[in-house]
């Protein structure tokens, strides 16, 4: 069934290049659980507050997650991509440009467009799939992110330790 599900999903042109445009989201957004820390400690904020930091970047997943879907169907689908490729870009640029909370607050956007492109691309991709395919295409699309994140991990930490 894998085989027949993972062959039926990659003959769509559309259900690859979601998936492509998901691990990318996917890896953009973890990404920045390793830059986080990092960026903390260069500002030397007290790291008894992590928890309580990461509880908040947590939470503006949760946010995005909950807002994702009203927003596309307010904006439209093509609207909402270009938000999905702007606000990981202004969150990371934001890390870079400022320091402080003005970083860490506008850095957050990187866990909004989580939250956003989580359910957003889980539900457009599950319109597109078959009932028939649908649980085992969901698990190919997070095997893919998995594979995605033993290739690119190393090189992400490598780089957050040598930053």
């Amino acid at each position: 069934n894998f085989a027949k599900v993972l062959q039926q999903t990659l003959k769509d042109p559309f259900l690859r290049w979601m998936l492509a445009v998901w691990v990318l989201a996917s890896m953009g957004s973890w990404s920045a659980a390793w830059m986080y820390q990092k960026y903390w400690t260069e500002l030397e904020i007290n790291v008894a507050l992590f928890g309580v930091m990461w509880a908040a970047a947590n939470g503006i997943v949760a946010i995005g997650a909950k807002l994702s879907l009203p927003l596309a169907n307010r904006i439209g689908k093509a609207s909402m991509l270009i938000v999905l490729a702007c606000l990981p870009v202004a969150g990371y640029l934001s890390m870079a440009l400022f320091s402080g909370v003005a970083g860490i607050a506008l850095g957050l956007l990187i866990n909004l467009s989580r939250g956003f492109h989580v359910t957003f691309f889980t539900d457009w991709f599950n319109q597109k799939v078959t009932g028939e395919f649908r649980a085992t295409s969901n698990s190919i699309k997070g095997m893919l992110f998995r594979v995605a994140t033993v290739l690119l991990g190393p090189f992400v930490g490598m780089l957050a330790d040598n930053s």
